[in-house]
């Protein structure tokens, strides 16, 4: 007998791919540098429309440097010399993204000299401070170091929290507007709400951040 032939099931037939369908064309705008530029500075200052009244700048310095003080030290009176011309305002109010520089200034020069102090952004740092400084002077003379110190640093910690601040003020002699008003300085002149202490150079340039020597929060000596 012949042999039986065997016979092989075909294949499964492969799926058809579903037909392609083109991409939608995207007719994308070009956006010249210019334009562009000026799109990001839009978005930057956006806020500036805000910034119409010397309460509203006021504000903003506190949101960018925890304090008025600060604000005065770090952003405004960069040269610390303790004036202000409208020239220096109007490129701190650049740094800022402040536009209002001549209704600003028109606001915090009343007496149109030319020129603010800290007293024309914060007149109750400003007298509480002073007094403080005054007091120090009258004692160490020029040396805030040495005056720092020994009134508010005398474990050399590099630091004085609320109760050496409250005890060093009743050393000197600070009389401030009432019993509070030691208190009331630290929390004015501190560069951020929620920090704990001060440092010397959160009141004064430190053009020597050696010259306290090693203390218990300086950082180690490197290896060499």
């Amino acid at each position: 007998p012949g042999l039986a032939s065997t016979e092989f099931p075909s294949p499964p037939a492969s799926p058809k791919s579903p037909p392609l369908v083109a991409s939608p064309k995207v007719h994308a705008e070009t956006v010249s540098p210019r334009v562009h530029a000026e799109t990001i500075t839009k978005a930057h200052h956006k806020q500036d429309i805000i910034i119409t009244s010397v309460g509203d700048f006021r504000k903003k310095l506190v949101v960018k440097y925890g304090s008025l003080f600060n604000a005065w030290r770090r952003g405004l009176d960069t040269d610390n010399n303790g004036v202000l011309t409208q020239s220096d305002f109007a490129r701190a109010c650049q740094f800022l993204g402040v536009k209002a520089v001549q209704q600003l200034w028109s606001e915090l020069d009343v007496k149109k000299v030319g020129q603010i102090t800290l007293k024309d952004v914060d007149a109750e740092v400003a007298e509480l401070f002073a007094e403080l400084e005054r007091l120090l002077m009258q004692k160490f003379g020029s040396d805030m170091k040495t005056g720092w110190r020994q009134t508010f640093d005398p474990d050399n910690k590099l630091r004085c929290d609320l109760t050496n601040w409250t005890a060093g003020c009743v050393k000197l002699g600070f009389k401030g507007k009432g019993k509070n008003s030691a208190e009331r300085l630290f929390r004015l002149v501190k560069p951020e709400p929620g920090r704990s202490y001060l440092a010397f150079d959160d009141l004064w340039p430190d053009k020597d951040p050696n010259g306290f020597g090693p203390g218990a929060w300086s950082h180690p000596a490197s290896p060499k």
